[in-house]
């Protein structure tokens, strides 16, 4: 049977941030967050799923859960209007990252911090002031 596609909850989304976590923390392994990219302006954009993504990226950033976040939301949203990508760092789609981000933001996307351990230090490689890092120690 088909139908229309069931929009996964934040809800959902965050039991699945914990139990990866759980497992990673079980291993001894840290686990750092990201918080999800801006998208208003794509096709996939609705006002629930922006309430969605702004209670997970809310959850990401304000929970504890990771031993650090890096906030790419703020690193990539228009000055404009922070729920859309800035496109400068669009390819084109309105949500898809691209490579030829301006020379203020690193790149590539894994170069974007420098997380040092449990002691909470942290550096970001470029500076984009809207990149926001936090560890949680």
């Amino acid at each position: 049977m088909t139908g229309p596609a069931r929009l996964t909850s934040a809800a959902d989304i965050v039991a699945g941030y914990r139990t990866f976590i759980g497992k990673a923390h079980a291993k001894g392994v840290p686990v750092l967050g990201g918080t999800l990219l801006p998208f208003r302006g794509s096709f996939v954009w609705t006002p629930e799923r922006q309430a969605t993504w702004t209670t997970v990226n809310d959850w990401i950033w304000h929970s504890g859960a990771f031993d650090g976040v890096v906030d790419f939301a703020a690193a990539t949203a228009s000055a404009d209007d922070p729920l859309s990508m800035d496109p400068d760092h669009t390819a084109g789609t309105a949500c898809t990252p691209t490579t030829r981000a301006p020379a203020r933001w690193p790149m590539p996307w894994t170069s974007a911090c420098c997380w040092t351990g449990p002691a909470g230090r942290t550096r970001l490689a470029g500076e984009r002031p809207a990149a926001r890092i936090r560890t949680h120690t």
